[in-house]
């Protein structure tokens, strides 16, 4: 019985979350049913454990009757069990126009209503040539959401949190026809006004997923792009959020897709130089035509 096996045997409401990844109950929590822990198999044999509760490994091992020194034994190079580094906080100061620091309380209810990508936020997806991000990302939909111009159709909906302390930020909005065309309206993209979007990223693969390594993009259409060939992938929405995107602990490799204008070129540069400095390996790639992101590229040359 491989060691992953035999945890999974110690543990409540074990489910499969992926390739060698499982959610269960944290035995830490008492008279918990939520499946708050993550487990994943890594290829050297150890078990990746994460509590979205905040307990460590020695906590939740102890609660299962686990002695964690024993896990360790001399002739051993590496310990059985490993933790999941938490993503470190990197508070952002809210701009003064900024009247919601964090997401306001009615728009975090309504994005608890959503649902994955379907309908026509799927068609739209489809006809991009994106990957579809898992269901636990931060990518929902609505078929019916209201315009700042009075337009009322189906539209693709972003959770924005914060890179380092996750906290809920804003929502981004792309407006989709039933057919999965962009809508005809002015402004079909648009994050919803006086909320903080500085320091933030649209996870379209979880938390869990992020071990090692990450890719990046602007754009979520872009990202999905990206997802093709590397996962996980996060959009930072923008280029003043990707120039500035903090290193993050546990990433040792990051894969950038920019834009391929001046801006995007600058703020994928800012990134790989802060990025090149704390040692992180960074693998910057673009669409050669200039003007274009990666979506653009690949759905022209499709």
């Amino acid at each position: 019985m491989t060691t992953a096996e035999a945890l999974r045997s110690k543990l409540e409401n074990v489910k499969p979350a992926g390739h060698d990844k499982w959610t269960a109950c944290c035995p830490a929590h008492e008279s918990s049913s939520k499946s708050s822990l993550s487990i994943e198999a890594l290829a050297d044999g150890r078990v990746l454990l994460y509590d979205h509760g905040g307990c460590d490994v020695a906590k939740i091992l102890g609660a299962l009757g686990l002695d964690l020194t024993a896990l360790y034994p001399p002739s051993a190079s590496t310990p059985q069990f490993a933790q999941r580094r938490a993503l470190p906080s990197a508070p952002v100061a809210p701009s003064k126009r900024d009247q919601h620091v964090t997401l306001a309380a009615d728009w975090l209810k309504f994005w608890d209503t959503l649902t994955p990508p379907t309908g026509a936020a799927r068609k739209y997806l489809d006809a991009r040539d994106c990957t579809i991000p898992p269901i636990d990302g931060d990518l929902r939909c609505t078929e019916s959401l209201r315009h700042p111009s009075g337009y009322d159709g189906p539209a693709l909906v972003a959770l924005v949190t914060d890179a380092g302390t996750r906290q809920p930020l804003t929502l981004h909005r792309t407006w989709v026809n039933p057919d999965g065309t962009k809508a005809a309206i002015d402004k079909p993209r648009l994050l919803l006004r006086k909320h903080r979007v500085a320091g933030g990223v649209i996870r379209l693969w979880p938390d869990e997923a992020v071990t090692t390594g990450l890719a990046i993009a602007e754009g979520i259409e872009t990202a999905l792009t990206l997802a093709a060939a590397f996962t996980p992938a996060w959009s930072l929405i923008d280029a003043g959020n990707f120039g500035k995107f903090a290193v993050l602990d546990g990433i040792e490799s990051l894969l950038i897709a920019a834009d391929n204008d001046p801006a995007g070129q600058r703020a994928a540069e800012q990134c790989a130089l802060r990025w090149q400095a704390a040692g992180r390996e960074v693998r910057i790639v673009q669409s050669p035509v200039p003007g274009e992101d990666l979506n653009d590229y690949a759905r022209r040359a499709a």
